[in-house]
């Protein structure tokens, strides 16, 4: 599924050693997050590295991105147009990200390149924000937990394989009252305050 902006995405399910091929066009900038399971991943040729929940591949002009599944696994590919720059790939873990608690319900971690950028959150049970608006479109989606996210007026229920696209500078939130969950948000372009950096410029 791809949206209607410049920021673009797909999930894919894949079964255990069953190998695929994910696409972005030459110039991109993105990543791959598992959301479910484990896999191996090479990108434009470089060095394979194993993706879990834990960790994110982030590449720039990387071009196809081959997987191989150890078992059940569910992955999410977003991306965007980028600027031309160096290209590359990186393996980082959202645990070298340092936490930033931005409420008393809410830590993040994130990952942030020139024209995507990346927040892991962790939300706890009770918290609800329906006024959010900025200038990035942004995708989100639950690696763990379930909630219900606001866009525009619209209530969707959100897990794992469900992936929500909110356009540049409309209003939204979420309301997480099953427990707590970890939030996968990306932006473009890449908000200004993220820690750390994916690809060098």
């Amino acid at each position: 599924m791809t949206g209607p902006g410049r920021l673009r995405w797909r999930l894919h399910e894949a079964g255990g050693g069953s190998a695929a091929r994910l696409r972005a066009p030459a110039a991109a900038e993105g990543l791959v997050q598992v959301l479910s399971g484990s896999c191996s991943a090479r990108a434009g040729g470089g060095a394979e590295v194993t993706l879990d929940t834990e960790y994110v591949m982030w590449h720039r002009g990387a071009g196809a991105i081959d997987v191989v599944a150890d078992g059940d696994c569910t992955l999410l590919h977003a991306w965007a147009p980028a600027r031309a720059r160096v290209s590359g790939a990186r393996r980082l873990g959202w645990s070298d990200a340092p936490p930033e608690r931005l409420n008393d319900s809410l830590t993040g971690r994130s990952i942030g390149g020139e024209d995507v950028s990346a927040w892991r959150f962790d939300v706890r049970a009770g918290y609800d924000v329906r006024d959010l608006l900025h200038a990035e479109e942004q995708i989100s989606c639950a690696v763990a937990g379930r909630f219900r996210m606001l866009v525009g007026g619209a209530e969707i229920p959100m897990d794992r394989a469900v992936v929500t696209h909110v356009p540049a500078w409309v209003q939204h939130g979420g309301v997480f009252d099953g427990g707590p969950v970890e939030l996968l948000e990306v932006f473009c372009p890449g908000r200004l305050s993220d820690a750390t950096r994916a690809v060098e410029p």
